[in-house]
């Protein structure tokens, strides 16, 4: 090769090296991570209205999302996290306003899904976002049922037998086919409750429980394989049964004065709050092993109650009647106060990220 060639491709090879680092240079950067973020309800003294806010878990961004003279009513965003779900009441349940609704994550693009019904307790959205379930009457019902609505609102439909009547809790399984609830048997002469379980079109309902003391707040392991519900009673606790209602079984605390519990995401955890002595004295936070090993103690003597897992199961947020709205780290055990209660703050939930 001759001198002029050689200097050439010499020159041609430093040229394709400073391209390409020029390209490794001006790479799109690497995207910022999403806050973690929380909404809540807050009652204003002022006027007894209550709204929806949303802020960041650190405190700061915080949003009034609804700002209106109504009430409302147990946020709960969808499972991708860019909507939320309401109640709004404003005079009267069966009023042209009142109702379940729907917004973006911002307060943006209000809609009602349902109106004209006497709504009763908690909701609960269906793992995919394509339903919700909630406890409510019809005008000129007496009967309290479970109605599953389309997140579109369109066919709204009871899905409970009029031989149950729901007094509590309702939870879709994991696969969204079916809704496990909290009732009555209306042919029990001890009024107990049990746990009940029906499709989300209204059939195969079937009595999962039957002991004599009340079980309620009957929650799907994420596999749907288990339920872990809560028992009242001389021996009362947590249990974990098979999701057909058989193998029973005791899993952990010995307690009568269960208040409230989640299993994390992954299924490995689960996190409750309970009052050690019996209601009215001090309360605590406590996780442990889905199996009911290595329990430890998280929180004490805050009111606490509306426990959550985060998304990823490293932290939890609860409110306290007394002191406001709180994060606490899994791991390490930092809690953090995101509100005082100087205006009621109440049912926090996370944002799904």
């Amino acid at each position: 090769m001759n001198a002029p060639n050689f200097i050439l491709s010499i020159l041609f090879i430093l040229f394709v090296l400073c391209l390409s680092q020029s390209c490794e240079q001006i790479s799109d950067p690497p995207e910022e991570e999403t806050p973690i973020q929380i909404a809540y309800l807050t009652q204003f003294e002022v006027n007894g209205s209550s709204d929806i806010i949303r802020v960041n878990a650190d405190g700061s961004n915080r949003l009034n999302l609804t700002d209106s003279p109504a009430s409302e009513f147990y946020p709960i965003f969808t499972p991708d996290g860019e909507q939320l779900v309401y109640w709004t009441l404003y005079n009267s349940p069966f009023d042209d306003l009142s109702g379940l609704y729907i917004m973006n994550a911002d307060g943006t693009g209000r809609r009602c899904i349902m109106k004209g019904i006497q709504f009763f307790g908690l909701y609960e959205l269906s793992p995919d976002g394509s339903m919700v379930a909630m406890r409510g009457t019809l005008p000129g019902d007496t009967d309290r049922h479970i109605y599953v609505i389309n997140i579109d609102g369109s066919n709204p439909r009871p899905i409970s037998s009029t031989e149950v009547e729901s007094l509590g809790n309702m939870r879709f399984s994991p696969d969204a086919s079916q809704v496990i609830f909290d009732g009555i048997l209306e042919s029990n002469p001890n009024e107990d409750l049990d746990i009940f379980v029906v499709d989300v079109m209204g059939q195969n309902q079937m009595r999962l429980t039957s002991d004599e003391n009340d079980e309620q707040q009957a929650q799907y392991t994420p596999d749907g394989e288990k339920i872990i519900y809560k028992r009242k009673g001389t021996d009362g606790g947590l249990y974990i049964m098979n999701a057909d209602g058989s193998d029973q079984q005791f899993l952990l605390q010995d307690s009568a004065a269960f208040a409230d519990f989640d299993i994390s995401p992954d299924g490995t955890s689960i996190v409750y709050h309970f009052f050690p002595n019996g209601i009215g004295d001090i309360d605590r936070i406590e996780i442990a092993d889905i199996d009911g090993s290595n329990i430890r103690v998280l929180v004490e003597g805050l009111d606490a109650n509306s426990l959550s897992f985060s998304s990823d199961g490293a932290h939890v947020l609860f409110a306290s009647g007394r002191e406001g709205i709180f994060i606490v780290d899994v791991a390490s055990g930092e809690l953090i106060q995101l509100t005082t209660n100087e205006f009621r703050n109440s049912d926090p939930v996370f944002r799904p990220n």
